[in-house]
């Protein structure tokens, strides 16, 4: 085998996500919905959950204060977080057998502890990954060099000797820069052709 460790993003990774969705669950238009979501998500203060620096709870309330007439709406968003996330069953059934195959598996990833736990129930395949390095465990993200040399070093990962998807340009340059062969991951059928290609 040309790597021994796969590495793995989560978001838009081995999870989509139904963000818009959730809020048009809610009430929302699907205009409205695009524009929640970007008061939410693509709102410099979502990193604050990714860092950890401040709690969860914290960033939530500052966000609720940043845009008061979202108020009922992000509450929502939040208290339905196992909600966001859509499983990969497909995905998870190439880490299975890439597992089987030896090679070991890891998750580089920027999230919140809380959102990490809550959204990682839906990956199946779990039991199969050899390890995680998430923003969260020291207050660093993608694509801070410090977070991939924090995986390197907690799993002795030779940067050559892996492979990594990540749905973020930034996060993809890094690794490259770093060490590690890196795929730009844009769809759940792209990442299938990638994985595919390992069990050859």
């Amino acid at each position: 085998m040309k790597y021994k460790n796969i590495v793995f993003d989560v978001g838009h990774v081995l999870l989509s996500y139904r963000w818009k969705g959730l809020m048009i669950d809610y009430g929302l238009t699907p205009n409205e919905a695009e524009e929640f979501y970007n008061i939410t998500c693509r709102d410099p203060l979502w990193a604050e959950f990714d860092y950890e620096n401040i709690p969860y709870e914290d960033v939530i309330e500052m966000l609720v204060k940043k845009h008061p007439g979202h108020e009922p709406e992000i509450r929502y968003f939040f208290e339905n977080k196992e909600n966001m996330p859509v499983a990969r069953p497909e995905v998870y059934d190439r880490c299975e057998r890439l597992h089987q195959k030896g090679y070991r598996l890891y998750i580089l990833s920027n999230y919140s502890s809380v959102l990490f736990e809550t959204h990682t129930q839906k990956i199946t395949a779990m039991k199969y990954f050899d390890g995680a390095m998430v923003s969260y465990m020291i207050h660093r993200i993608k694509p801070d060099y410090e977070i991939y040399n924090a995986l390197f070093d907690k799993y002795d990962i030779l940067p050559e000797e892996s492979l990594f998807f990540d749905d973020r340009p930034e996060n993809v340059q890094a690794s490259i820069e770093l060490g590690m062969d890196a795929v730009l991951i844009e769809s759940e059928d792209a990442l299938l052709i990638e994985l595919n290609k390992l069990l050859k």
